[in-house]
């Protein structure tokens, strides 16, 4: 398995949010007070859907700390949520390759009504509009891109069980 990762060249991240098994409004309603009560998150929402749920990209870039308080505001999977902090390259990775019958689709956006001008992450975005198709006006809102392209991508194992 594969997929991409969170960190940006220079230490910042961009939030990831890997939800199971929970309803899409439930995940809506999460996304909509993150953007409400994080001025940073003044960009969109980019939601995956998944065969068990679903995953959610922001490109705005933070510091690790702003990444885990925004993430613990959620219900998000829990496990994806503790990875361990003992790694000095924490990175969260958002699978993208085909899961047994499981194939992850761009289900759409949801834009932040708050406006204002932040440091998103070309990388991502670039990643996310070769692999899925995303329609160049779903990146319009919420501000600059940085001149990165070089993403991080993690390989991982997942159990046949």
């Amino acid at each position: 398995m594969f997929g991409m990762g969170n960190r940006c060249n220079g230490g910042l991240y961009v939030l990831f949010l890997d939800y199971d098994g929970t309803p899409i409004e439930w995940v809506l309603e999460e996304v909509r007070m993150l953007q409400e009560r994080y001025r940073g998150l003044l960009g969109s929402a980019y939601l995956f859907r998944t065969k068990h749920g679903v995953h959610v990209v922001f490109l705005e870039k933070h510091p690790i700390g702003e990444i885990v308080e925004m993430m613990r505001l959620t219900s998000c999977d829990l496990q994806y949520q503790h990875v361990p902090m003992k790694y000095a390259r924490r990175v969260w990775v958002l699978r993208q390759s085909p899961k047994k019958d499981e194939q992850l689709e761009y289900y759409g956006v949801v834009p932040s009504e708050i406006k204002g001008v932040v440091d998103r992450s070309r990388a991502h975005k670039l990643w996310m509009k070769a692999n899925y198709s995303i329609p160049e006006k779903d990146f319009e809102r919420g501000g600059t891109f940085d001149l990165e392209t070089d993403i991080i991508v993690g390989h991982y194992h997942v159990s046949d069980k």
